[in-house]
C-alpha cells in the first residue's frame, strides 16, 4: 500500500499545484491512497465546499483539518457528506470525526487526525486521545493506521512519536508550513 500525503493546502497556489503534479505523481509512483491537509485550502483559511469538490476530483481521498477547521460556516454539513476530517480530539458532541476507515488495496487503513496544545484552540488530550484511539482500531482489526498531528511545537510532534512509535503506519507533523525535520 503507497500512500501520499500533502501538507497543509495553501490558498490558490496550493490548490494549483495538486492540479497540476497530482495526477503524474499517483501514476508514476503508483500511489493508491492520497490524504492531505485541507485547513488553509480556501484563502488560508479553512476550506469551502467548491474548493473541497474541486480537491477530492483532483484525485485526493480525504482531507484533515486543524485549527482552521471551523473558519467557514459551510463546514459542518461537509464533515458529515466528505471525506473531511476535524481533530479527534475535539470534546464529544462535536459535528464530524477525526478518524476515519478506508479499504485500500484490499487491505483497511485508519486515517486519524490529532491536534496538539500549544498555541492552538482547547481540545481534550491529544496523547491520550491518540492511545485509546489507536488502540480501539488495533483491537478492531484496523492494522494500517496513519496520524497526521496538528500541532505548533515539534516538541509536541516528537513526544507523539515516540508515545506511537512500532504502533502506528505513518505520523505527519502539519501546521508549521515550513519543514522541521527536528525530530
Amino acid at each position: 500500500m503507497k500512500i501520499a500525503f500533502i501538507g497543509d493546502i495553501v490558498g490558490r497556489p496550493g490548490r494549483t499545484m495538486i492540479k497540476e503534479h497530482l495526477t503524474k505523481l499517483r501514476r508514476e509512483h503508483e500511489i493508491d491512497f492520497v490524504i492531505a491537509n485541507y485547513e488553509n485550502a480556501s484563502h488560508g483559511f479553512g476550506v469551502t465546499l467548491k474548493n473541497a469538490q474541486e480537491l477530492f476530483a483532483l484525485g485526493i481521498d480525504v482531507m484533515s483539518g486543524g485549527n482552521h477547521t471551523w473558519d467557514k460556516k459551510e463546514i459542518e454539513p461537509l464533515l458529515e457528506s466528505m471525506p473531511l476530517l476535524r481533530p479527534h480530539n475535539y470534546p464529544e458532541g462535536v459535528k464530524g470525526t477525526g478518524c476515519k476507515i478506508f479499504d485500500v488495496a484490499g487491505e483497511k487503513l485508519a486515517v486519524l487526525n490529532i491536534m496538539g496544545h500549544y498555541g492552538m484552540p482547547y481540545v481534550d488530550n491529544a496523547f491520550r486521545c491518540a492511545r485509546d484511539t489507536v488502540a480501539h482500531l488495533k483491537n478492531d482489526g484496523v492494522h494500517h493506521i496513519f496520524l497526521d498531528f496538528h500541532a505548533e511545537a515539534s516538541s509536541e510532534k516528537r513526544a507523539m512519536m515516540m508515545l506511537l512509535q512500532g504502533e502506528v503506519s505513518g505520523i505527519i507533523g502539519t501546521h508549521t508550513h515550513v519543514g522541521s525535520d527536528d525530530f
